[in-house]
Order: C-alpha cells, then structure tokens, then sequence
C-alpha cells in the first residue's frame, strides 16, 4: 500500500551526566551559553519578523487588494445546452465562496425556487463539484472541463476557494491545503439532500451585487475563458434570471486537478455517507513530502531554506498583526517559488488564464504554505473512500509523480479504482488543452456515465 508517514518525533529527554568537580564550571559555561543562545534566538525571532532580508526582490509584502465585482469572464451565460450562473455558499470564519452553477437545460428552463427554506431536491440531479490546483481559480481554465460536462446534461458547480476570485476572505491568496478542504465541507454540505443549498445571491457585505444573466452562446469556444472570444460586449443583455436558492443534489462526484486533486480525496474520505458517488483526481498531488523532496531536488538546499525561513516570517508577521508575506506562485528554475517551470511549461501555465482575472488575481500567494506543504499526505486517506474513484495521470509530468499515481490506483483497498494515463501529455499543464485535454475528457466521461448515473 502507498503510505507516507510522518518522521518520528526525537526524544528530547535530558540525562544529567554532570560530576560533583564539574557542578561549578559547568553552571558557568550552561550560564553562558543558554546567555548567548537566548540573545542569537531574540536576534533572529526579530530578523523573522521585520527582515530585512537579502533576498527582498524575491517576495512582496502586503498590497495584495481584492478586486471586487465580476469580469467578462466570469458573469452569468446562457448556451444552446446550459445556462451558467453565480451562486453563493456559506463557508468557515463567516465568509462566502462564490461559485458558477451550470445547469443543463430543459432543466435550466424549469427550476424555479421561491423559498430558500423549503426542501428543494432535484431528485434528477446529478453534480459535479469542481474546484482549481495550487494557487488556482475557476477562471482559469476550468470552464473547458465544466462546459463539457454540463452539454453532456450533468450540473457541475465550479467554486473558488476563501480569498480567491470572487469569494470573500483575507488576507487574499492565502493557499492551504487546511483552508481548503474546509471549503470543500461547506459545499459538499451545501449540496447534499440535508444541507442549506446554494444561495442566489450573496449575503457577505464584502460582495458586490449579483451581475445580471446574459445571453451568450459559448457552447464551441475553447480559448481562455467561455465567454471571451465568441462573444461581444452587445452579446450580454440582461435576460429573466432563475431563482436557485436552496438548490441541492441527490448525487454528487468529485473534481479536483493538480492540489485539488488531493483535495478530492480527503474530502471523499470525511464525507463517506453525504451522496459521493464518485471522485476524479487528475494530476493529483498525493503527497507533500514527496513534493518537498522534489522542491528540494529543484531549489537545492538554499532555495529550500529560504522558502522554509520565508513562511516562518510570514507566520510570525501574521502573529502580530503585520502585513503578510507573499511568494512567487509560479517562476522560472532560477527565481524563488511554489513552483519552478521550465519556460515553456511556464508559457502553458499562463496560457489558460484570461486576459483579465477576477479578484485582481497575481501570480503570488502567502509564504506561509511552506509550513503546511510537507505534512499534507492526501494518499493516506485512499482506504477511507467509498465512492469509485478515477485517477488521471500525465505520463511526461514532473511536477506530480504519474508513478506515484499509478502505485495508488493500484493499491486503494476494497474501493474501485480506475487510471486513465494520457501519453500525449508532455507535462503537467498539457491537460487542459489539445489533445491531451480531449483524451482525458473521454476517460471522464465515460467513468461518469458509470458510475453517477448519466442524466436521461
């Protein structure tokens, strides 16, 4: 079985060795040093907390606004085989995620709820929940995988995690695998037949105001957003807008790429009876200490270090109420970041973000995941799943080992695993483009019609 675990926690037990003729310079030199110790510690807790530091070019502190409101990219559509609209969901420390709702039509045609607090089961539905990787946001790329599932007739919900995108939360880009699977609870619990259901319109004063529904047929675009190149600034008039409070799902699957892809896992595991039927994780990251040794291998052990001393700087300025400190997202082999790309991997990245993202979206996020990343182990939870579960890999990716991957589609216990290799992906950011996206779309789909019951 794939299993990582934890280092052992050393055995700090003091043994007193001390001889009586030893007791007096003993005491000196432990005076001493615990002297010089305590001041080189007071020194450097001051230098984690206010720098400066001789790499000061390589992170950012504070600024990072949130951009409120929608952008072209992301407010409400109408297509010949769905309508796709922003609802709101409650999350942890009373904040709000915003999320697109695809619905498949005639259904999008019907559905209309006039109390929030009623029962408002689609008995017929059948919902993806999806959510991006590292640093990700749901204007980036993953409307290709939602367009697709919801012209097959499935409703899909794509939702951006607490201070990403639309969704409220500070300080923005906060990455944490924690954080995140929290807020995939919430809407796993949204969702199911006994939980609150979506909400029309949000209800966190930071949000803005819902945009209006527009009309816009992107059902055949593939550029870097549904909306951005098939449609024109006269294509998007107001039209009557469908009341969805309250809306929940009798059967749901889980989406997740990259991070998420993990994130999947964990949150399949804890919600075992809340009406998953299925999980896809493509790409996934399925373990941090892996990824550390990796990061390791490609940063060497100065780069490490940095990254390492960076979120401890980031925690303890957070500590006393500073601003935070943020770390390149993605960058170069040679610059500091979560993740260092070859260029031409790094033009692929980029290539799937629209022109404008919502929230005022940078390529940084808080230093502080350097904290976290090596404890966060998502294939240690694979026993705990239920649902069957669908694990894509890129045969060429050296960011998330595909040899891991296939170790823990083969070794997942009583539960049913299946592995879809896609050979023509040359790295990890193929997959959503060309033919790599096309072959592991197919894989999904048809595990999909499997196994969450494919909508007559």
């Amino acid at each position: 079985m794939v299993r990582v675990s934890s280092p052992p926690i050393p055995d700090f037990t003091l043994v007193n060795t001390v001889k009586p003729y030893e007791f007096q310079i003993s005491v000196s030199y432990n005076y001493s040093m615990s002297f010089t110790i305590s001041i080189i510690l007071i020194a450097v807790s001051v230098l984690l907390v206010t720098g400066p530091w001789p790499w000061t070019a390589e992170v950012r502190y504070g600024g990072h606004d949130w951009v409120k409101g929608q952008t072209q990219n992301t407010i409400h559509i109408n297509t010949e085989s769905y309508s796709r609209r922003n609802v709101y969901i409650a999350a942890a420390d009373a904040e709000e995620l915003e999320a697109w709702l695809y619905l498949p039509k005639p259904t999008a045609h019907l559905m209309h709820y006039e109390d929030a607090e009623s029962s408002h089961i689609f008995s017929d539905c059948r919902c993806i929940i999806m959510a991006h990787g590292l640093g990700g946001q749901r204007d980036m790329g993953l409307h290709l995988y939602a367009d697709r599932f919801a012209s097959e007739g499935y409703h899909v919900l794509v939702f951006d995690y607490r201070s990403f995108g639309g969704s409220t939360g500070e300080p923005r880009h906060w990455v944490s695998p924690k954080r995140h699977v929290e807020d995939w609870a919430a809407v796993i619990q949204a969702l199911q037949p006994t939980g609150q259901g979506l909400r029309s319109k949000p209800s966190h004063p930071a949000h803005m105001m819902e945009m209006p529904e527009t009309t816009c047929d992107a059902s055949n675009n593939q550029s870097s957003n549904s909306t951005s190149s098939s449609c024109s600034d006269s294509d998007f008039k107001t039209t009557a807008t469908n009341d969805v409070s309250g809306f929940r799902c009798s059967s749901l699957a889980l989406w997740g790429t990259s991070m998420s892809g993990g994130h999947v896992l964990v949150a399949a595991a804890a919600h075992q009876n809340h009406s998953i039927s299925a999980v896809i994780s493509q790409i996934p990251l399925l373990s941090g200490r892996a990824a550390s040794r990796a990061a390791l291998a490609t940063r060497g052990v100065v780069g490490t270090l940095k990254t390492a001393v960076l979120a401890v700087h980031d925690v303890a300025r957070s500590l006393l109420g500073l601003s935070p400190v943020y770390i390149r997202i993605v960058g170069k082999t040679d610059e500091l970041a979560l993740m260092q790309l070859p260029v031409e991997e790094l033009d692929k990245y980029f290539s799937k973000h629209p022109a404008v993202k919502q929230g005022g979206w940078r390529p940084w996020a808080l230093a502080r995941l350097g904290l976290e990343m090596p404890w966060y182990n998502p294939v240690n939870h694979l026993q705990d799943i239920h649902a069957p579960v669908l694990f894509v890999a890129a045969e060429q990716d050296r960011l998330c080992s595909p040899a891991l991957i296939k170790a823990a589609a083969s070794d997942c216990g009583m539960m049913k695993c299946e592995l879809a290799m896609i050979p023509l992906a040359q790295d990890h950011f193929s997959m959503y483009s060309g033919q790599a996206f096309e072959q592991a779309t197919t894989s999904m789909l048809s595990f999909l019609k499997r196994h969450l019951n494919h909508p007559s």
